[in-house]
Order: structure tokens, then C-alpha cells, then sequence
């Protein structure tokens, strides 16, 4: 199934994968046979879509960085205090 080509510029205006913009392949479907008034109120519906999707993923993408940035704050707060002991102080050196 090829991607209709106001679903294809929409996915990638927004950065979403192919497999979103399929799901809304039979609403644009719809709106290539509908009347101007009734084509306008479904693209805009499916652009939405995609700008609500689009949001959806950034937050979580965002969510996750933050978690991985606390995760290395605690580490480098544990290490930054550390002392190595004297054995690691040779070690790499040949001793």
C-alpha cells in the first residue's frame, strides 16, 4: 500500500513514521471525494492528528532524556566523592 501524498508530506513536516500516516490513508480517502467544506474540516482533522502525535512523542522523548539526565547526576554525585583505592592507583601502570 503506497502513502498518499499529503499523508507522505504531512509525516514528514511533523517526523512521524509511515505506519501513522497509513492509519489515516481512509480519511483522506474520503476527503479527496467530499465537498471543498467538508475536504478542508477532514485534512485539518488529520493534520492535527499528526501535530497531536508529533507532541505526544517529543514529551516522551523529552521524559526520557530527563530520566536518563537524573540517572547520571546521581552517578556523578556518588563518584565525585569516591576515592579509588590504592590498588586502583596502579592499575594501567604496569603495577
Amino acid at each position: 500500500m503506497s502513502l498518499d501524498p499529503i499523508l507522505d508530506d504531512l509525516a514528514r513536516r511533523y517526523g512521524l513514521p509511515a505506519e501513522f500516516a497509513l492509519r489515516l490513508l481512509p480519511l483522506v480517502g474520503r476527503a479527496r471525494v467530499a465537498p471543498a467544506d467538508v475536504r478542508r474540516r477532514i485534512l485539518e482533522l488529520v493534520e492535527s492528528s499528526f501535530a497531536r502525535e508529533a507532541r505526544r512523542l517529543a514529551e516522551i522523548r523529552l521524559r526520557r532524556e530527563g530520566e536518563e539526565d537524573q540517572a547520571l547526576v546521581r552517578v556523578a554525585r556518588m563518584l565525585h566523592g569516591w576515592r579509588p583505592p590504592a590498588w586502583f592507583e596502579g592499575w594501567g601502570k604496569g603495577a
